[in-house]
């Protein structure tokens, strides 16, 4: 069967061309070396855990819609172990002491004798895998045994392959899992017309996530005294695009004199971060380096991990990274804060950016001339802006709380065993 080849070829390559990069890439060597005998360090590491919950996400962004869920079940039965784990090294490495966790882990490569051998040492009660987990052999492995799997916060699309004519063999994974939590209504109409019927509508857990974020009202004294009483425009997890926006603009001075700015780069090193320093005429301080004498700088770079969804808290704009490249990264985070946001043109798969852009609260940009010219209307109304910042608030937080949907099941199933 050509789909059954040309999936099994594509992951084997994977791996393979991962292997190759390790030699010169630092990821790829923490995702090489983070699977190296890895049944053996499984077993090991497993000692005295048993018939754990098993929640797989692909990375950060995903780890952060099962958080909500893990940390439920958690606080409910703190003595059930959970066993996390991930498919990237970013969302491996940024979360292996999470506390809620009983063990964080790699997942190894699909294969039918890794899908096989994972199993059958970790003996999960059941699996939640989150937004776009399709792994074909372990999900076939957990349905051979007969053990639940759920899928949450799973967003469908008309150009995904399980909907087009040669997409049998790629559906066949749907029909597997116990139910499948979507976000929205037209997910759960897509998976109908395949015949997948096993489907909740449940919003994001995500917003769970971002919402006890902002409840929490951390802190970040630095922040606070580098902001004082001026306005400040972010720029979150930006990549080149963002990057030429913001300089460009603060090569225009177009910003009062009463606004400050923050950039966050997607990917941090010195290198980048010398250039971006370099480009700026401004005064400009590091995040690692902010002191008094940092605190009347104008321009702040976040040169670590970590922070930037708590941040957030401390803008007044968004301009958020990601549009001109994959996809744009989390709005969730910077609009339960409050802000009108600006993203790049792909974020077409992004359900919420869809919803604060539906809402008028987020706008879509393609061109530095459109994102100064928006822009301008909220630097020279302050009343606007605010009540924009209000609006985006509320609207946060009257979307769905899908951990309400969602855990009722899991509790059930908890319950049953």
């Amino acid at each position: 069967m050509i789909n059954k080849w040309l999936y099994n070829t594509g992951v084997r390559s994977y791996g393979l061309a991962v292997h190759i990069a390790s030699s010169f890439n630092s990821k790829a060597k923490l995702w090489v070396n983070g699977r190296k005998d890895w049944r053996n360090q499984l077993s090991e590491s497993l000692n005295g855990i048993e018939n754990p919950i098993w929640f797989h996400a692909a990375s950060v962004g995903e780890f952060e819609q099962g958080r909500p869920i893990i940390e439920k079940l958690k606080t409910e039965y703190p003595d059930i172990p959970i066993v996390l784990s991930f498919f990237s090294p970013s969302g491996y490495e940024m979360n292996k002491d999470y506390r809620h966790a009983d063990l964080v882990c790699y997942l190894p490569l699909d294969s039918p004798s890794n899908a096989r051998d994972f199993i059958s040492i970790l003996k999960p009660q059941f699996a939640v895998f989150v937004r776009y987990e399709f792994w074909f052999y372990f999900l076939r492995e957990l349905n051979n045994r007969n053990i639940p799997t759920y899928l949450i916060s799973a967003v469908f699309r008309p150009d995904q392959h399980f909907f087009k004519g040669y997409g049998k063999w790629f559906r066949k994974p749907l029909s597997w899992y116990q139910t499948i939590f979507v976000q929205d209504e037209r997910s759960k109409d897509l998976l109908a017309s395949i015949a997948i019927n096993q489907v909740k509508v449940s919003g994001d857990s995500r917003i769970d996530r971002v919402l006890q974020i902002v409840e929490a009202d951390e802190s970040f004294s630095k922040i606070e005294k580098f902001k004082g009483s001026s306005r400040v425009l972010i720029v979150g997890s930006s990549w080149d695009k963002e990057d030429e926006f913001i300089l460009q603009l603060l090569k225009e001075d177009i910003l009062p004199l009463n606004w400050k700015v923050i950039i966050a780069p997607h990917e941090i090193s010195e290198s980048k971060i010398e250039n971006l320093q370099a480009s700026i005429s401004l005064e400009t301080v590091r995040y690692s380096e902010l002191d008094e004498e940092g605190f009347n700088a104008r321009v702040l770079i976040a040169d670590g991990y970590g922070y930037l969804s708590r941040i957030y808290k401390y803008a007044d704009i968004g301009l958020i990274g990601g549009g001109f490249k994959d996809g744009i990264h989390s709005t969730l985070e910077p609009a339960a804060f409050g802000m009108p946001l600006y993203f790049g043109p792909h974020n077409k798969s992004f359900v919420e950016a869809q919803l604060l852009q539906d809402a008028g609260i987020a706008k879509e940009v393609n061109t530095y001339q459109d994102f100064a010219a928006d822009i301008l209307k909220y630097l020279s109304d302050l009343e606007e802006l605010d009540r924009v910042k209000m609006e985006c608030r509320n609207y946060i937080r009257s979307l769905p709380r899908a951990t309400s949907v969602i855990y009722p099941e899991l509790k059930n199933r908890i319950t049953s065993l």
